[in-house]
């Protein structure tokens, strides 16, 4: 969307073609945080309405979200047998294997623009992840409910974790 400058409102239809286990997630729209997180279209269209996927995109009170609830809607998921060999090949270990998916976008004024086949970046290890990034992950995720400092010491306590000698001891300290 951004190498096109596509608007969300340009949007016509979203076509997803994917392997079953990913067309099972399915494009309803959710009543709880649950169904929201095993959805396809609630976060795709929450991602590409906000620009991330995260505890912002999932509370009851988004779920009224008129933007994010029109894109849900304009969301088709479509079983590729090509994608679900893929993915079969990745369940066991094949490094051919992918857990990938290709997007096409159809715009009103009849454009289409179809992304290939796109890794889903969930093998592990991942590139680029160091202790930074994942430190930078912890911190936005729970930024909703831990506050600045209590951040800093709980990264602390995680990346110091090998010299606790009593782990009771140290849930306790944290829970206090």
């Amino acid at each position: 969307m951004k190498a096109h400058n596509i608007r969300t409102e340009e949007i016509a239809r979203i076509r997803v073609e994917a392997p079953y286990e990913t067309v099972c997630l399915g494009t309803k729209l959710p009543a709880t945080t649950e169904e929201a997180q095993f959805n396809l279209a609630w976060p795709l269209a929450a991602l590409l309405i906000d620009g991330e996927v995260g505890p912002a995109q999932m509370p009851g009170y988004r779920f009224g979200d008129q933007r994010i609830r029109s894109l849900v809607e304009k969301i088709e998921l479509v079983e590729s047998e090509e994608l679900n060999e893929l993915y079969r090949l990745a369940i066991t270990g094949d490094p051919q294997g992918k857990y990938a998916s290709v997007v096409t976008i159809m715009l009103t004024d009849g454009r289409t623009f179809k992304s290939g086949i796109v890794e889903g970046d969930i093998n592990y290890p991942q590139e680029g992840w160091d202790e930074d990034r994942i430190e930078d992950k912890f911190r936005w995720l729970t930024r909703y409910v831990v506050d600045g400092a209590r951040s800093d010491e709980l990264v602390e306590a995680v990346w110091h974790f090998e010299q606790v000698q009593n782990v009771s001891e140290f849930v306790e300290k944290r829970l206090s």
